[in-house]
């Protein structure tokens, strides 16, 4: 169904100040796998950390940064049930950050990877496209209007999707000014936007 989608406009000029104010990470051969939001089910990062643990089995190029907090007593069991039975290779390449500034996650960042469920706009998406990082999101709910057309997208809940499109990038982001112009153009208008965007409801395990 179609739902109007009140969001407050980025503003990527200062962001770009922010960002020129952040050491940049040494080159140390590492690929850095984020994930950005709240540390809670509806977010999905049991579904980032099932990735993480796919690619491990792969190959030990990458590495994984969760960033976001644990907001109250549930959220911290649900992060520690996530952690059970996790072997000390994968603990090894899996951090938690808790909360940083996004500016600060972006510079850190090679690949996001955004899982929300039924998400209306994962602000994040646009925000590291802009600074040419890879971004990809699940094809539910709104994450892929938000990649205006640059995000990657994998099938709803399919690991091995998801982890085919990580082992598939192809390195930093292309054609950065075309890419920044159309974000622009798209979420940086003055004042409070509606945009009319794609909602996704999902009933006995089928999108509607």
């Amino acid at each position: 169904m179609n739902a109007l989608v009140h969001y407050s406009p980025i503003d990527f000029e200062m962001l770009q100040i922010k960002m020129d104010d952040v050491a940049r990470r040494p080159k140390d051969g590492r690929v850095v796998i984020s994930y950005v939001g709240a540390l809670e089910p509806r977010k999905n990062l049991a579904f980032f950390v099932e990735v993480a643990k796919k690619i491990l089995d792969i190959t030990d190029k990458y590495c994984f940064h969760i960033y976001g907090d644990a907001k109250d007593q549930e959220s911290l069991h649900y992060v520690e049930s996530l952690m059970q039975g996790l072997d000390s290779r994968t603990l090894s390449r899996l951090s938690f950050k808790g909360y940083v500034p996004v500016q600060e996650a972006i510079v850190e960042t090679d690949i996001l990877i955004c899982p929300f469920n039924n998400e209306p706009l994962g602000r994040v998406v646009p925000e590291f496209l802009y600074f040419g990082k890879t971004v990809i999101v699940t094809d539910s709910g709104g994450l892929k209007e938000a990649g205006a057309g640059y995000a990657i997208c994998y099938v709803h809940n399919s690991v091995s999707d998801c982890v085919e499109k990580v082992l598939n990038c192809s390195g930093p982001t292309k054609n950065i000014e075309i890419i920044r112009r159309k974000l622009t153009e798209v979420f940086a208008p003055q004042g409070v936007v509606v945009k009319d965007m794609t909602v996704y409801r999902e009933i006995g395990g089928v999108k509607r």
